[in-house]
């Protein structure tokens, strides 16, 4: 049966981690206007393929780790997943591990959206961890950067602790706790920050479901 939705409601990253877990292989088609079209091919779980496409002369734009970089950036493309048939196998273009890529296309949002928030927060900031159903698992394998940061910012009361926890430079602690954040392993507390605003269009690539 096939799976539709918005990215809104479930990120490009909450998918790949849900494929991942349950070993899934299909399609995912993203749209987005009527201009730009991506897919991507899962194959047990792992992205075999992917590829963004111009709707308007049917050109490939990106394919293969540049694609699924591109796609994690996106924010409001509609999703439809479509399950293989029976004996139905995808070539394979990527070997890198989903969670590479996850990470990959997340620094890049951040180092395009610096001021989405940054500016917003500071050393005095509170953090707080998120909560996790009971038995939930993750298909990410965070670096020993991210670990010792997640780790410290469970005992911490603002992100000064954490810079002095860790000892690592005030702006590569930001970049860790933006990662950390769109990962929802942790968040800042609501009554120390404003929401933080959606990536203007013009920020990322613009994606369709190819057929």
């Amino acid at each position: 049966m096939a799976l539709k939705g918005s990215l809104i409601d479930m990120s490009l990253v909450d998918l790949l981690q849900a494929f991942g877990m349950s070993a899934k292989t299909g399609k995912l088609m993203l749209e987005k206007s009527d201009k730009y079209g991506g897919m991507l091919w899962i194959s047990n779980g792992l992205i075999a393929n992917a590829a963004i496409v111009d709707f308007k002369n049917r050109a490939t734009v990106h394919t293969g780790e540049g694609a699924v970089i591109e796609m994690i950036q996106w924010e409001d493309a509609t999703f439809r997943f479509v399950p293989a048939l029976p004996n139905e196998t995808y070539p394979r273009s990527i070997n890198r591990a989903n969670e590479w890529l996850i990470l990959e296309g997340l620094r890049r949002r951040d180092e395009h959206a610096g001021k989405r928030i940054y500016p917003k927060i500071g050393l005095d900031t509170r953090l707080r961890m998120v909560a996790r159903p009971s038995g939930s698992t993750t298909t990410l394998n965070l670096n020993h950067e991210e670990w010792h940061v997640l780790n410290n910012s469970a005992n911490a009361n603002t992100i000064a602790d954490v810079v002095a926890a860790t000892g690592y430079p005030e702006s590569e602690v930001f970049g860790l706790i933006g990662r950390l954040m769109a990962l929802r392993f942790i968040d800042l507390e609501p009554d120390e920050v404003q929401p933080t605003e959606p990536l203007h269009p013009e920020m990322v690539t613009p994606f369709v479901a190819a057929n």
